[in-house]
């Protein structure tokens, strides 16, 4: 473009519009440049915002219409997921009422186990009492027989000593031989006394001893459902 007459006006750089023109002396044409009026230009080092929102971004709508596509196929997967949401809660229920079941079926024979052993240990507690009530009476018997054998001495010696002084069949010998008896018969009243208080104890340590056994199996019964009674043994 030799000879050719480059001319510009920019105006100042605070704005304007841009107009460019040359003519060329070979062609003879004279070529004025396109005037973007849309296109201000303010300060080189600021952008000019205003032109960059005239022209809409390129590719909006392709990003709009995946957002509506995503959104649509949330919303056509919600009935999905609730069923899904539900079908799973559903097996969630299932499998705690499995696992009470099988638990409640772990503290039933857990329970059925303790009430077998507090029923052996009832009885073994009325056989232990009527051991030891045996034992009570056989002793009783031992120290009978004891108090028998001493006063039948005792009175045998009496009348000895009383005929070898000439005393026998008086008052004197009289009274001696009725003390005798009153001691003896006093002493075998208290150890009678001993024996039934014995027994009484006996008896109340049964009666305990049961009464805590039924407490037990009455707890126990909530998860074997079986009501087990020993308080009938209480008797025996």
């Amino acid at each position: 473009m030799a000879g050719g007459k480059l001319g510009s006006s920019f105006g100042n750089f605070g704005g304007g519009a841009v107009s460019n023109s040359y003519s060329d002396s070979s062609t003879g044409f004279n070529t004025a440049a396109t005037d973007n009026t849309n296109l201000q230009f303010r300060n080189m080092s600021t952008p000019n915002f205003s032109a960059m929102a005239a022209q809409p971004p390129s590719g909006g709508g392709g990003f709009m219409s995946a957002l509506g596509g995503i959104g649509g196929a949330l919303a056509a997967a919600n009935p999905v997921i609730g069923a899904v949401g539900a079908i799973a809660g559903f097996f969630t229920s299932m499998s705690a009422r499995r696992r009470a079941r099988r638990q409640a079926r772990a503290q039933k024979r857990r329970a059925i186990k303790s009430e077998d052993l507090l029923m052996g240990a009832a009885r073994n507690v009325v056989s232990d009492i009527k051991q030891q009530d045996l034992f009570t009476g056989r002793a009783f018997d031992i120290a009978q027989q004891r108090g028998v054998r001493g006063y039948t001495g005792s009175l045998r010696e009496g009348n000895i000593q009383l005929g070898a002084t000439n005393l026998a069949g008086s008052g004197s010998g009289s009274r001696q031989i009725q003390q005798m008896n009153q001691e003896f018969s006093s002493a075998q009243d208290a150890a009678t006394l001993g024996l039934e208080s014995d027994r009484y104890q006996l008896d109340q340590q049964k009666e305990s001893r049961i009464r805590d056994i039924q407490g037990n199996l009455l707890e126990l019964s909530a998860y074997s459902g079986r009501n087990m009674n020993v308080l009938d043994m209480m008797e025996d």
